[in-house]
């Protein structure tokens, strides 16, 4: 069972004084949930290695397009190519990235909705905005 937990809303002023300026979707309702999902320990492991399994058969899949040189088919520009391979040679190649997982609560299997590493709101996300919350 899925158990939410009210949480008191953070003022637009709070959240705009710690750089989230896109607080309200367009139809005026919040971008913040006023919950928090509980989530179990047991639960928790499984959407961690659920995520590391995923990270490693992204990079294995980064790793085959790098060695393929498949980047225009993947809409990657000819410039950005040596950045790519020198940070790969580096094995430094995740800077960051978020999985944006479904299930794995109360006993359903973890689904791999989409990756996202072409924005830094999980920073924002999973870092200041717990904070914010947590106080």
């Amino acid at each position: 069972m899925v158990t939410l937990e009210p949480v008191r809303p953070l003022a637009t002023a709070d959240l705009e004084a710690a750089g989230m300026t896109w607080h309200t979707e367009q139809d005026g309702s919040a971008y913040l949930a006023p919950e928090v999902v509980v989530v179990h320990e047991a639960e928790a492991a499984a959407l961690a290695a659920a995520a590391s399994a995923l990270q490693a058969m992204y990079l294995q899949a980064a790793g085959e397009v790098i060695a393929q040189r498949r980047y225009a088919e993947l809409g990657i520009p000819a410039n950005l190519e040596p950045l790519i391979e020198d940070s790969w040679a580096r094995e430094d190649p995740l800077l960051l990235g978020r999985f944006d997982l479904a299930g794995g609560l109360a006993g359903e299997p973890v689904k791999l909705l989409e990756f996202n590493a072409d924005t830094p709101t999980g920073v924002l996300e999973t870092s200041l905005l717990q904070w914010l919350l947590l106080k």
